[in-house]
């Protein structure tokens, strides 16, 4: 048996547990990577078809009014594949813990007919009755509410307004 060998095996009979040691912290090191990798490879794939199914325009242009007979004249220009209207306002919600926290509430007039910027649901069902809100999921940890829980939405005014969560 060659001397290096010898020592190795000796060190190794010696200090079993700081050897142990040290194989377990590479190897859970190791995965550690691994699963990193892994992660972010699935969800730069998951991120860019969310995306991509998402409908998101090239092009957002900003009116206080719009007329039908424009969105007709605007869609049927050469280049454009779809148009869309909503509305959108710039208002607060306040979380559970009291902090009012900045929302930007769009309202689709109809979410059977999404051509741009499609908006799905991870929990709850849409509601065909108009009342209430469904919000971004990562405001679920942020805002702490369940949905079916009421929310407190304050207007740039300061006017506070009721509303049920409906979903994220």
């Amino acid at each position: 048996m060659n001397m290096q060998f010898r020592k190795a095996v000796g060190d190794v009979k010696r200090n079993w547990l700081s050897m142990t040691a040290i194989l377990v912290v590479l190897i859970l090191g190791a995965a550690g990577v691994m699963a990193a990798l892994n992660a972010r490879e699935v969800l730069s794939r998951e991120i860019a078809k969310n995306f991509a199914q998402s409908q998101a325009p090239d092009l957002t242009v900003w009116f206080d009014e719009v007329d039908v007979n424009t969105l007709q004249k605007i869609a049927a220009l050469d280049g454009v594949a779809a148009v869309d209207t909503r509305r959108t306002a710039l208002m607060r919600v306040r979380a559970k813990d009291g902090a009012w926290l900045p929302l930007k509430l769009t309202v689709k007039p109809d979410f059977d007919a999404q051509k741009l910027e499609v908006i799905h649901t991870h929990k709850g069902l849409w509601s065909n009755d108009g009342d209430g809100l469904y919000i971004e999921q990562s405001g679920r940890t942020l805002l702490g509410y369940a949905v079916e829980d009421s929310l407190q939405l304050r207007t740039a005014l300061g006017d506070i307004h009721t509303a049920k969560l409906r979903g994220y």
